[in-house]
């Protein structure tokens, strides 16, 4: 995906994703940075990950089953603000009903952020040194490659190739349905 370039959809209307990757990693990180101060027990952590990765394959299916007549209705900013706030309602529901529970004492956490303090540049320097980052950061980049080019391929099939893009929604089905039915089983492998 190169910024700036107009991708064309499954209607035949142009649109710029990158919007969207942002705001979905810029959503989605700090939530999955935070689940294991939220929930210390390891089973609780699969469980809740397994609940949340099940309901967001639900809303993928949604949106592919309903993405050309949402299209047709408000256009592609109509849809992307209407799905935006709908975003940021549940994540400040979400925010809003978390409480952080650890076990340290808040006296050691002060004491510690006091001797710890240093530039944003010599932490953005010892993030890039961070081999480990800059492993996640090529994974990231191949899986959304990958995840984009398959929806891209969907997209095209359900239209050109079957001459139907309303179909985009039951290929989606066939891809996601199998992950779905792995987080709900997820919690019981031990």
């Amino acid at each position: 995906m190169i910024i700036g370039r107009d991708i064309r959809s499954c209607n035949g209307q142009y649109h710029r994703p990158y919007p969207c990757t942002l705001g979905k990693s810029k959503a989605v990180d700090p939530y999955n940075t935070l689940l294991s101060l939220v929930a210390p027990d390891p089973k609780d952590r699969v469980t809740m990950s397994s609940i949340r990765f099940f309901l967001t394959m639900a809303t993928v299916l949604f949106i592919n089953y309903n993405c050309t007549g949402f299209v047709e209705r408000f256009g592609w900013t109509g849809m992307s603000v209407i799905f935006g706030v709908i975003a940021v309602v549940l994540l400040l529901i979400t925010f809003w009903g978390t409480k952080e529970r650890t076990n340290q004492d808040q006296n050691t956490q002060t004491a510690v952020r006091a001797e710890n303090k240093m530039s944003v540049k010599e932490s953005f320097g010892l993030l890039l040194q961070n081999k480990y980052f800059a492993l996640l950061t090529i994974v990231f980049v191949i899986n959304y490659t990958i995840l984009g080019v398959n929806n891209g391929l969907r997209i095209y099939y359900a239209r050109d190739v079957l001459g139907n893009a309303g179909l985009m929604g039951t290929l989606t089905l066939c891809f996601i349905l199998p992950k779905m039915i792995g987080n709900l089983i997820y919690p019981y492998i031990n």
